[in-house]
Order: structure tokens, then C-alpha cells, then sequence
């Protein structure tokens, strides 16, 4: 179930935007359901800007639907570039870490 954040303001531009009858439009755009976590956690990870939400998302029919309480939240191929790239920069800053403290050398 979707869990706002108490001190984050309703964007009308990606707040309970995706609904059943409009959910083939951002599929074809890329748009996937996040299945889990908190809206803070999955703005940590996805990036905020990337973090829609609208209708619960439905397994068994594969979309969301209307009818169901609550709200999912949704994201797009660029939540997933977002993500790749912080995990690729943490990777990075570990790696450089590791280098420093072992009195290697350290490379970007």
C-alpha cells in the first residue's frame, strides 16, 4: 500500500496520475509498479522526480485497478537509469575507500 510522506506536497503532475483506464499509455512508455517500500525509500531510490502514483497496482490482472484501496506508486526507465547510477557512484566512492585506506592507488 502507498505510504506518503507527511511533509511532501501533491505534485498534480505525478500524483494520482496512472489509473486503469490510462495505465496502457505509460506502460508503453516504460512505467512499472514498485511493489514495496516506503514512499521516502522509494523516492531515495527511484529519485523523486521519477516516483508517480495512481490506482493499486493488481498482480493477478496485471495493471492497475480502480476498484482496489489504497494506491501504488510507479516508475519509468529513468528511475531505473537513476537508480543504476547512484548505485554505480557508491560503488565507485567504496571502491576509492578501499584504495585509500590500503595505501593503493586510487583511481576515478
Amino acid at each position: 500500500m502507498l505510504e506518503h510522506a507527511t511533509d511532501r506536497e501533491e505534485d498534480p503532475e505525478r500524483d494520482n496520475v496512472i489509473h486503469e483506464d490510462n495505465w496502457f499509455e505509460y506502460e508503453v512508455l516504460g512505467f512499472f509498479p514498485i511493489l514495496r517500500g516506503t514512499r521516502e525509500e522509494v523516492e531515495e531510490y527511484f529519485g523523486p522526480h521519477n516516483v508517480y502514483t495512481g490506482d493499486t497496482w493488481d498482480r493477478e490482472a496485471g495493471r492497475p485497478l480502480r476498484h482496489k484501496p489504497g494506491g501504488s506508486m510507479y516508475s519509468n526507465n529513468d528511475g531505473r537509469d537513476y537508480a543504476f547510477e547512484q548505485w554505480r557512484l557508491a560503488r565507485e566512492a567504496e571502491r576509492h575507500r578501499q584504495e585509500s585506506s590500503s595505501g593503493g592507488p586510487a583511481s576515478s
